[in-house]
């Protein structure tokens, strides 16, 4: 089925660990701010953080014992 095979689909369970997760990773890129001033960093930073996002939250979901954390 296209559904099962689309990653939006299967992020959609992800979006509570991805939303809890990004304000830590914008924490963790905001001294980026001094270091990259040009404004192409406005630009690319929230695909950074989305992405940054979803990578640990899939890692962490992978774990049965911090799945209940993350993803449902």
């Amino acid at each position: 089925s296209l559904f099962e095979r689309n990653p939006i689909t299967r992020w959609g369970s992800f979006t509570l660990g991805i939303y809890l997760l990004h304000l830590l990773v914008v924490d963790m890129l905001t001294p980026m701010d001094k270091i990259i001033p040009f404004p192409a960093w406005d630009i690319v930073y929230p695909f950074i953080v989305f992405f940054l996002s979803l990578s640990i939250v899939s890692f962490l979901s992978k774990s049965s014992r911090l799945k209940f954390l993350v993803a449902y």
